[in-house]
């Protein structure tokens, strides 16, 4: 496990004739620290490095130092850092992977180098949200795209150069999870395809592949449920998670395996009913089928899932069952007006909007990373002032105790969404905000 201890900051300089890369990395150090890195996942407390070390300028060591020892925690509803993938998991194998004396072939540099922009593009990116000082924030934001770009340029070199897929590597997912996880953190859109994520051969998985595929298939889901109707090709996510695997995506997204393939549902069934409304055979047999198939989930979705604190279930920590009732809420809100179409003054809509309050009103601090999606979505379904002033005093405060100040939340997809709802009667046409063409427009995302 990494120490946390800011005193294992320091560049190691053991070695006066250390070697670095042209772009800042120290490529050289002692054979006794890389025994110690053999080992994926070392057991023993590594206090003398961190990956703040691998950078030879000193603003970068302070950025990197900040995520790796306290940033890493505030992005994720994991409450402990042992719970943490990112910690517990990540930054292992990226310490044993740039800390390993420089590869001699062409292929292997450039990955290296398309991993390590994007620790630094991440580390920036959380550095600017949580800065207090506009000014500071801003250029931090700045220094983020500086190296996001060099990353795509590596990575590019990578692509050009080695035509066969050859770059498609485990260590080129973990540098494709990381830049997910900083545009994500950025307030903009992702990019998930076949042509940026991959299957990769059944030979090549380590033991980690399968919790990296997990985090990265979710963004998948995630991409999918935020992208504008008309867009999307298919009634399904690209990629999806299996039921049954390790636990990390779930304490890492704060909800059940189960929830995050419901959303997957959920938004491909909303797909499904837009394509037919767009065709004009909503009242057709395959309107009539989804619509009995949305009734079902409805129920599926119901109070029976009501989360009793006093039998927990076994093996599931108090912030996974807290966030799957709040989705669980939010994607009967979801149901019943965007694939049912019913009145927003319906009771079970109702239910589910105090449920997702109540909840996330008696969640710990530490665990309020997570709540953005699920508060949007209710929110934008709700027509009381009082309701939705307390909607969005919840969603800044999630926001403020995990992704910082600065990161370009969701109000103004609701302000546009509300505006449209407050001149309407009847709701939405169709039942269906256009939050999502609002996030396209303005280039934004919803976390997680």
């Amino acid at each position: 496990m990494i120490s946390s201890s800011t005193s294992a900051l320091v560049t190691v300089t053991s070695n006066p004739t250390t070697q670095t890369t042209p772009g800042g990395i120290a490529t050289w150090i002692s054979n006794e620290l890389i025994n110690q890195l053999l080992n994926p996942a070392p057991a023993s407390v590594l206090t003398s490095f961190s990956l703040a070390s691998l950078s030879n300028s000193e603003t970068d060591r302070s950025i990197v130092s900040y995520f790796e020892s306290q940033g890493c925690n505030e992005i994720c509803s994991a409450t402990t850092s042992k719970s943490n993938w990112i910690f517990a998991q990540l930054f292992p194998r990226l310490l044993t992977i740039l800390f390993s004396p420089p590869p001699e072939d062409a292929l292997a540099v450039a990955v290296r180098a398309w991993l390590y922009n994007c620790l630094l593009h991440l580390s920036y990116v959380h550095r600017g949200n949580v800065e207090t000082d506009q000014a500071k924030s801003w250029y931090w934001k700045s220094e983020a795209q500086k190296y996001r770009q060099k990353a795509s340029y590596a990575i590019l070199r990578a692509k050009v150069r080695f035509p066969e897929n050859a770059w498609k590597t485990e260590e080129y997912l973990m540098g494709f999870f990381v830049r997910c996880m900083a545009d994500m953190l950025d307030g903009g859109q992702l990019h998930i395809d076949n042509s940026t994520l991959f299957d990769p051969p059944k030979d090549m998985p380590s033991p980690f592949y399968q919790s990296l595929w997990d985090m990265i298939a979710t963004y998948s889901i995630h991409q999918f449920s935020c992208s504008p109707l008309g867009s999307i090709p298919t009634s399904a996510p690209l990629f999806e998670i299996l039921p049954d695997g390790p636990e990390w995506v779930e304490t890492f997204f704060g909800y059940s395996r189960r929830i995050i393939q419901l959303v997957g549902k959920v938004n491909g069934m909303v797909a499904q009913r837009a394509a037919l409304i767009r065709a004009g055979t909503e009242l057709q047999r395959m309107g009539i089928l989804l619509r009995a198939q949305a009734e079902k989930l409805v129920t599926d979705l119901g109070d029976m899932w009501a989360w009793d604190e006093s039998s927990q279930e076994i093996g599931k920590s108090n912030r996974i069952q807290r966030g799957s009732e709040v989705m669980r809420s939010a994607l009967r809100v979801m149901v019943l007006t965007e694939v049912l179409d019913v009145p927003l003054d319906d009771t079970r809509i109702e239910h589910a909007r105090s449920r997702i309050i109540e909840l996330v009103a008696d969640a710990e601090p530490v665990a309020m990373g997570g709540f953005q999606w699920p508060l949007t979505v209710v929110a934008i379904y709700t027509r009381d002032e009082a309701q939705r002033a307390e909607l969005v005093r919840l969603l800044r405060l999630a926001l403020a105790m995990s992704f910082g100040n600065n990161y370009r939340s969701s109000e103004e997809i609701l302000t546009l969404c509300w505006e449209v709802l407050d001149n309407s009667d009847e709701g939405y046409e169709n039942g269906i905000a256009p939050w999502r063409e609002a996030m396209s427009a303005i280039g934004r995302n919803l976390w997680f």
